[in-house]
């Protein structure tokens, strides 16, 4: 949390985890899906938490009956909670990792989703997944209407401009991580920013789970309008976007995704919004490029109360 704050990073969307088998097959993304967030809720619990939490349930149920899900769906509530803690979607993932891109079970999960009414999110890191994943969406929006619940598909590093159209149609979203900015090559690394931006569907950017990519915003922002990677490569040639873009798309664009209580209050600097504001250590519009991964927060406030702060604002202001 603190160095969240340090980077000017106010809320997280938690996207769940794989869930934990106990044995050594374990990674930095398993975690006990039914307690995993007790540790996190002792800290708000003991007014100790400083940056908002939103979190989604992520399940991987392998047979059509979706035994998982179901008892989520009936026992669990979406949007339930408090302004620095909240429940969200179900997601990252809905189905098993041989089923999340689509299939007998990842239909019954989508549908199983779509009935009890909740956000949806899904995961694509191919050239296909998207397809068969929008395709899916598409059958569950015939038969019971999806167009409300702003169901997302996530990463789309080779997503086309065919598919974002028909996403855009039946009421989706994509939400892009910059993850390729450590794991990218040439020639297209990915995510198709431009195209994305371009063809009016609703998108926001994050920063993908730590063991992924960097939290660091600013890191993501030099990847998305330059297009280089770690080493200084060009690998997301003709896809950049401008530091204005970036940067709605990832505080007023995000709130479209937390939707429910969250969509009035976050994400703007408005009049009736949360105080959340953030001052940073050098000018966002003014920096080189090569200087956008410098950047940090000298004074972060979650709510009107400060949560981080260097120091260097108070300086400032004295100076003036």
């Amino acid at each position: 949390m603190a160095y969240a704050a340090s980077m000017g990073i106010t809320t997280h969307l938690d996207q769940g985890a794989f869930q934990a088998t106990g044995t050594s097959a374990d990674g930095a993304g398993h975690e006990d899906n039914y307690a995993m967030h007790d540790p996190w809720l002792a800290v708000y619990r003991e007014r100790q938490g400083t940056v908002r939490l939103r979190i989604n349930y992520l399940h991987q149920d392998n047979d059509t009956g979706v035994p998982a899900l179901t008892q989520r769906l009936r026992n669990a509530f979406p949007f339930f909670g408090g302004d620095m803690v909240r429940t969200g979607g179900i997601g990252e993932f809905i189905a098993d990792l041989d089923e999340y891109s689509g299939g007998p079970v990842f239909e019954a999960a989508a549908l199983a989703a779509a009935r009890a009414r909740w956000r949806v999110e899904v995961h694509s890191l191919t050239a296909t997944d998207f397809q068969t994943q929008i395709e899916a969406f598409e059958k569950v929006d015939a038969e019971v209407g999806i167009q409300d619940l702003r169901w997302v598909v996530a990463h789309v590093p080779l997503i086309t401009a065919e598919y974002l159209a028909r996403l855009k149609k039946i009421g989706g979203g994509v939400n892009l991580s910059s993850w390729q900015y450590l794991a990218g090559t040439a020639p297209s690394a990915g995510p198709p920013y431009r195209t994305i931006v371009d063809s009016g569907i609703q998108a926001g950017i994050g920063g993908d789970g730590m063991q992924i990519a960097p939290m660091n915003p600013w890191v993501q922002a030099y990847y998305a309008v330059t297009g280089k990677n770690a080493l200084g490569d060009q690998i997301n040639e003709g896809q950049q976007i401008t530091r204005r873009e970036f940067l709605r798309m990832y505080t007023r664009a995000n709130q479209w995704f937390l939707g429910g209580p969250d969509e009035p209050l976050l994400g703007a600097l408005e009049v009736g919004r949360l105080g959340d504001v953030v001052v940073l250590n050098d000018d966002y519009f003014g920096v080189p490029d090569e200087d956008l991964r410098k950047l940090s927060s000298v004074l972060t406030v979650v709510g009107g109360a400060v949560v981080h702060d260097t120091g260097a604002a108070a300086g400032c202001a004295a100076g003036l």
